[in-house]
């Protein structure tokens, strides 16, 4: 599981668009969809679904948010927590 893909979703679950999700990323909607795709594959989840014509997290969705979540803090935060140990 690539962890750009994690923060894409985690993006998307945010702002709850895809557009938006795309804007903030600075990767086009197409691009974005189809890395969330490729993400649903990885996990064997439907992580998205259909909501009018937009989407939404599933039920699924939501429990990987929350799992992921702290999993993609710490993964953010690691190159500040190593530059501050660095000469200890």
């Amino acid at each position: 599981m690539d962890i750009d893909r994690v923060r894409y979703f985690h993006v998307f679950a945010e702002t709850g668009s895809l557009v938006k999700a795309a804007e903030v990323l600075r990767i086009s909607q197409p691009a974005l969809s189809k890395a969330l795709k490729v993400l649903e594959a990885e996990v064997a989840l439907g992580l998205l679904e259909a909501d009018g014509r937009g989407l939404r997290l599933t039920e699924a969705g939501k429990r990987f948010r929350a799992e992921t979540g702290l999993l993609l803090q710490s993964w953010l935060e690691l190159p500040q927590k190593l530059k501050r140990n660095v000469g200890k």
